[in-house]
This record gives structure tokens, C-alpha cells and sequence, in this order.
């Protein structure tokens, strides 16, 4: 039998906390929204214990890394703090707001690679791990391009212009066994370019949908233990009536 009932459309307030659900859930800071440092066991009795480690930092140290200094860079930060401090219009301001840029990068894809930690959501876990997944195919790219700019030896040649001898460079990777690795360099940035777009999208879609229908069975959770709590609390309060009602009862008969 063909089921012809119609499906109850969400109200414009449904529509709306939705809406609103879903944006609060993509909105969350990658460092301070999840905790990569501490993790949960089950002791021997079946209880869920929390761990972790809690961070402290003196004032001083605080502020040192909030804003290092330009000299504790290596050379080559120093060298691209300073050109982009260029861009930002040079100066000292400019500087500090370089080495903040740098720094957050930093911290980001630390925590990135750190993990979401326990209680994270599943659109948190998508989002580390599909950072982690770029990261790796990042380092598979890095790995290919470096072998296929491997020189093995060089060779002498003639400048046609000049007749003046010239080195010129022998590839590790020649004829086919170069071209599979080009190849594979390309399927590389396919891959990385698909998760950067239409399938990184649809990842964190499917993240972002169960990750709203964990949060509505949560609350409809807590609202079925309130209404409980309620019901039990009402159940009592009749159970107390009744006690009490049979007794008096029980009395007023003794006196008839």
C-alpha cells in the first residue's frame, strides 16, 4: 500500500531555531571551543573518568607569548613577518600585527592537528579531520614535488650562442618513471582540491546535519527527564494524598 500521507512542514519558529542551531554549532573557535588535552576512561566499576592537563602560564610568560618578540624568529620568520609587517604599512604596529597573524596560523593548525578532544560534536570532529586529511595530502605533495626536483648528476653542454660549457641538471625521475609521478602529483591536487571543495562541503553538510539532530535528541532528552521529574513529583504528591486520605477515612469509620 502506497503511504500518501504528507509530511508536516517546520513552522517559521522551527525554520528560525534551526536556523539559529546550526549557526551556533558552525560557529565555534577552533583553540578555545575543544579540549585536545584531556581524554575520558571507563574505571573498573563501568564510570566514565575525565582526564587532562590543566595549563598555567605566569603573567610574564602570558605575555611573552602573546606577543613575542620579533628576535626569538627564526630567520626565515623574521623574514616574513617583516614582509608582510611591508604590507600592513611597516612600522612597529605593523610588525606586532604580522607576528600576531603568524602566530594564530600557528596555534590553529597545532590545534588542528591536535584533534577536537572528548564532548566534541560531529561537525567539530569533521572540521579536524578534514584539516588533518588536507594536511596529509599536503605532505604526500611536498614528498612527490621534492623527488621530481631531485637531481641526480649534471651534464656539460654547449651554450649555441657563446660555445661556452654550461651544467645542466639530470632529474632523478626520467621518461616513464617521471611521468607516474607527475601523474600522481596531479591525482594529489585533485583529491586536495576536492576536499577544499565540493567534497569538503558535503563532508561538514552531513557533520553539520547529525551534529543538529545529536543536539535536538539532547534536548528532547532533558525535556522528557523534566517532564519526568514533574510526573514523579505529581505521582508522589497523589501517592501522599491517597496515604493520607485512607487513613482518615480509616479513623471517621472508627467513630461511626
Amino acid at each position: 500500500m502506497t503511504d500518501t500521507t504528507t509530511a508536516t512542514a517546520p513552522s517559521a519558529a522551527e525554520g528560525a531555531a534551526d536556523a539559529a542551531l546550526r549557526a551556533e554549532i558552525q560557529n565555534f573557535d577552533i583553540i578555545s571551543d575543544t579540549n585536545s588535552f584531556g581524554w575520558e576512561e571507563k574505571d573498573n566499576n563501568g564510570k566514565t573518568q575525565s582526564y587532562g592537563w590543566d595549563a598555567t602560564v605566569n603573567d610574564s610568560t602570558a605575555a611573552i607569548l602573546a606577543n613575542p618578540p620579533l628576535s626569538t624568529f627564526s630567520p626565515t620568520d623574521r623574514e616574513a613577518i617583516l614582509a608582510r609587517a611591508k604590507e600592513f604599512g611597516g612600522g612597529e604596529k605593523a610588525e606586532q600585527r604580522a607576528i600576531a597573524e603568524m602566530m594564530t596560523k600557528r596555534a590553529v593548525n597545532a590545534r588542528l592537528m591536535a584533534g577536537p578532544g572528548p564532548g566534541a560534536n560531529p561537525y567539530q570532529i569533521e572540521v579536524f579531520q578534514l584539516a588533518r586529511d588536507k594536511y596529509e595530502i599536503e605532505l604526500q605533495m611536498d614528498k612527490v614535488e621534492a623527488e621530481l626536483q631531485a637531481i641526480s648528476s649534471h651534464r656539460t653542454e654547449y651554450d649555441p650562442a657563446t660555445g661556452k660549457p654550461q651544467a645542466v641538471p639530470v632529474f632523478k625521475l626520467e621518461g616513464e618513471q617521471r611521468r607516474q609521478w607527475e601523474a600522481k602529483l596531479l591525482r594529489l591536487g585533485e583529491h586536495l582540491a576536492a576536499l577544499t571543495g565540493s567534497e569538503g562541503e558535503g563532508r561538514l553538510q552531513r557533520a553539520l546535519d547529525a551534529a543538529v539532530a545529536e543536539r535536538k535528541a539532547a534536548a528532547e532528552r532533558i525535556d522528557i527527564l523534566r517532564e519526568a521529574d514533574a510526573r514523579a513529583d505529581a505521582m508522589v504528591r497523589e501517592e501522599e494524598v491517597e496515604r493520607m486520605a485512607k487513613a482518615k477515612a480509616a479513623m471517621k469509620r472508627t467513630r461511626v
